[in-house]
């Protein structure tokens, strides 16, 4: 009997390492523990799956056919700041993105591919979010991403814009107007076809 009640004892202690080990994977994988410098822990409820494809998520808002803010956002560098009407006469990508955000890492990469292609045909805007501008510019530097960076630490851009989750996508027209809305991660394919689809040549 008393050997009963100790193999029961060692069958639960051992069943609970398991399930706290378990529990402590997902957690880490997910991005559910505070993490470092900036991490948000309630980013897995704002991101799609690193699998997504772009535009299957909801916006807040439809924002297709308007105008971009015509506030003034400091540059990621510290270097000054800008207004989306400085990038007026040419189609712009605007990517709102964070060092947070798993599904950011995994596409930033192919933005600066696809931005090294389209050449000066289409300006790229990267708009970090809700960050610590050191992690912002940490994340941009290992990427070694080259187009413009801007930092919005109030995030103020993202509910403007309907931004539901992370990350997003803008294609904006010359004359500074929301064409077409990617929520989710895109790739370099994607992202060429939709920017062919938006602006032919």
């Amino acid at each position: 009997m008393a050997w009963s009640r100790r193999r029961g004892v060692l069958v639960g202690a051992v069943a609970g390492l398991i399930i706290g080990t378990v529990a402590a994977v997902v957690i880490a994988s997910t991005g559910g523990s505070a993490g470092t410098g900036g991490q948000k822990p309630d980013a897995v409820l704002e991101q799609p799956g690193p699998a997504s494809e772009p535009g299957t998520f909801p916006v807040a808002k439809e924002v297709q056919g308007t105008p971009l803010p015509d506030g003034t956002y400091q540059r990621l560098s510290g270097d000054g700041s800008v207004r989306f009407a400085d990038y007026r006469g040419t189609p712009l990508v605007v990517n709102v993105w964070a060092a947070w955000c798993p599904p950011c890492q995994q596409e930033m990469p192919d933005f600066e591919r696809v931005h090294q292609a389209m050449g000066d045909r289409v300006r790229f805007v990267g708009l970090d979010r809700a960050d610590s501008r050191s992690d912002a510019q940490q994340f941009a530097a290992q990427r070694k991403i080259t187009y413009d960076l801007l930092f919005d630490p109030d995030d103020t851009f993202a509910p403007a814009m309907g931004v539901a989750v992370m990350p997003t996508t803008l294609l904006v027209s010359p004359d500074g107007v929301v064409v077409k809305t990617l929520a989710g991660t895109v790739t370099a394919d994607q992202l060429t076809a939709a920017l062919q689809e938006a602006f032919p040549a």
